[in-house]
């Protein structure tokens, strides 16, 4: 855990030497304010009154001894200084979210362990023409649409090293796998964790090629190839609560991600029907299922990570 004197001094290198770097990166002007002052009125302002405009912004600049009106506040409001405070907000990131590294030995055979997900947030709909959504519902008197416009967030979690790598923001309406984070190559002898909503066969196909392993849940229909014959799951999970089983087996119709090491395990009865309940539960919801249906239905509890030597 970071002490506060240090957290202090880097919040204040981020503030005072980062943000004029990566403001001239982002190709901004400086006016009335520096890009320290600017720094410190829209992160503390915004943390003190997230739905601050121009007027509040340029209230609350009194408080840091900067005498600054609404109209000098709005032309700060650009593209550029959004790009700026992304730019930013991942500094700080990558130097303050941090942890102890993982010392089990299950995962220090691994280069590095990482868990990807994302999250959406809705947007008012007046932003759709940058950040599109989903689609939908169109707005109504009195109620904005939440659909229209939305912000994706992806980011990844190197449970080995304790660091976060992100967060990347794209378009709700993207896949998760558009995100950024998916142009940087992970290092050979790696290990990536995702939920079913990562599950295709060439983003799996081109991480393995790249000497990275994998482990994702079984998603239900995808085809199993066993000694170069079809493999009907169903006839060869283990029907004893308790029992496992433990297969290599290529996957995808084509045979596209070879030598995967598929794992089964028979679960009890309660806990087959805990996640049938949780599935319909989401389904009602209108959201997709964090696992497969064909795993719920058997009962069964199956898990999927590639194997290969090194």
């Amino acid at each position: 855990m970071m002490s506060i004197a240090r957290m202090s001094r880097t919040l204040r290198t981020v503030f005072d030497q980062d943000a004029v770097e990566l403001a001239r990166q982002a190709g901004l002007r400086q006016r009335t304010m520096s890009f320290t002052q600017l720094a410190y009125l829209l992160v503390l302002g915004w943390w003190k009154q997230p739905q601050a405009g121009p007027s509040a912004l340029a209230r609350f600049a009194g408080s840091l001894d900067v005498q600054i009106d609404k109209q000098t506040v709005d032309c700060h409001l650009t593209e550029r200084t959004a790009t700026w405070l992304l730019a930013l907000l991942q500094r700080v990131v990558a130097q303050v979210v941090c942890a102890r590294a993982i010392a089990l030995p299950v995962v220090q055979q691994f280069r590095a362990v990482f868990l990807e997900d994302g999250s959406t947030i809705s947007l008012p709909s007046a932003l759709q023409s940058v950040w599109r959504g989903c689609g939908g519902s169109t707005s109504r008197p009195g109620k904005d649409a939440k659909t229209q416009a939305a912000l994706k967030i992806t980011l990844r979690w190197d449970l080995l090293h304790g660091q976060l790598h992100g967060p990347f923001v794209q378009e709700g309406r993207r896949h998760e796998l558009k995100s950024l984070l998916h142009t940087q190559e992970m290092p050979t002898g790696s290990l990536w964790i995702a939920d079913l909503g990562y599950w295709t066969l060439k983003w799996l196909h081109q991480i393995s090629t790249q000497g990275v392993f994998f482990l994702m849940r079984y998603k239900a229909g995808i085809v199993l190839w066993l000694n170069n014959e079809r493999l009907d799951l169903l006839t060869v999970l283990p029907q004893v609560v308790g029992a496992r089983l433990e297969l290599v087996v290529d996957v995808g119709a084509s045979k596209l991600v070879k030598g995967v090491r598929l794992l089964a395990e028979r679960v009890p009865a309660e806990v087959a029907s805990q996640r049938q309940a949780r599935i319909q539960r989401s389904w009602q919801a209108g959201q997709s299922p964090g696992v497969g249906t064909g795993q719920l239905d058997a009962g069964r509890h199956q898990r999927a990570a590639r194997h290969a030597v090194l």
